[in-house]
């Protein structure tokens, strides 16, 4: 084997370790997003959104007006979520209660 090709080996050699490297220490990978905890969300935050996103289409007292009633939705809290984050094609959309989906569930599981 000459020296020229010695010395691409060794090159080859090198770049594939340091591949290796890269690859196990996460060098140059995105890295993933850290778990922010976020601060607890009042009553009156939750009461806020909902009147601020729901009422001109379910009244003002949830009952129903363009939109259906919020009241026994029969529906669980997943269900709920859903529909919060996607919407309901075509009049309800989805993202009204960014960021409170949670909450507003809750909240809505408790209007008798």
């Amino acid at each position: 084997m000459g020296k020229t090709s010695q010395m691409l080996l060794g090159i080859m050699a090198a770049g594939l370790a340091f591949a290796i490297i890269l690859a196990f220490s996460g060098i140059g990978m995105p890295k993933e997003e850290e778990a922010v905890e976020k601060e607890p969300v009042t009553l009156e935050q939750v009461e806020a959104r909902v009147q601020n996103a729901c009422i001109s289409c379910h009244g003002a007292d949830l009952t129903g007006a363009g939109g259906p009633s919020l009241h026994n939705l029969g529906l669980d809290h997943d269900e709920i979520v859903d529909i919060l984050v996607n919407g309901i094609s075509p009049m309800m959309p989805g993202g009204l209660a960014k960021g409170m989906e949670d909450e507003v569930a809750d909240y809505l599981l408790t209007l008798e």
